[in-house]
């Protein structure tokens, strides 16, 4: 994908800088210390290693989809400790450019809007990497939500994790009243 570049300034003189960009990634599964979530979806998806949050750091900041676009400190979202840190290459672009990026792509990712196979928080720092670094995430991350939805479980269970999500976006606060709508 390709993004417009309306908004990048032009080309100073000045020396330019060069950013780091990184990839923090959350395992969703950790909250569950008994393992039971990995084990089963490991029936769904052989091989998976984990469900992939991921949250883009660059100037930093750490940005991430979570009912809407957020930034906070680098390692303390809401979503616990990172796995791991990837580095996703550096940037010149600077950060009053990024922050309108980040502001134009707020209508793609809004709690409405949000979908977990097709629109979720990997496929927003899957945008931000490419519009900072032209590389992608990595594969083992963006493409998990086709590896579940290509197997015959997936197949099977999809209907009711899309209405569940969909529940979700309506009421993010009423969990127990989102599952007797779909149970």
């Amino acid at each position: 994908e390709t993004f417009p570049r309306h908004f990048i300034l032009s080309m100073s003189t000045a020396p330019s800088a060069s950013f780091p960009v990184k990839l923090n990634v959350y395992d969703l599964t950790g909250f569950d210390t008994s393992g039971t979530i990995k084990r089963m979806l490991q029936q769904v998806v052989p091989g998976l290693e984990g469900i992939w949050h991921t949250g883009i750091v660059v100037y930093g900041i750490e940005y991430f989809y979570g009912g809407g676009l957020l930034q906070g400190v680098p390692g303390m979202t809401p979503y616990g400790i990172p796995t791991t840190s990837v580095d996703l290459g550096t940037t010149e672009i600077t950060k009053d450019v990024f922050d309108a990026f980040v502001e134009e792509m707020k209508e793609k990712y809004t709690m409405n809007n949000y979908d977990l196979f097709d629109n979720n928080c990997n496929h927003f720092t899957n945008d931000a990497s490419q519009f900072l670094t032209g590389n992608p995430i990595p594969s083992y991350i963006s493409d998990l939500p086709r590896q579940f939805t290509q197997s015959p479980m997936g197949v099977m269970l999809m209907p009711m994790i899309r209405q569940f999500t969909q529940n979700m976006a309506m009421d993010p606060n009423n969990i127990q009243g989102n599952m007797d709508n779909i149970m």
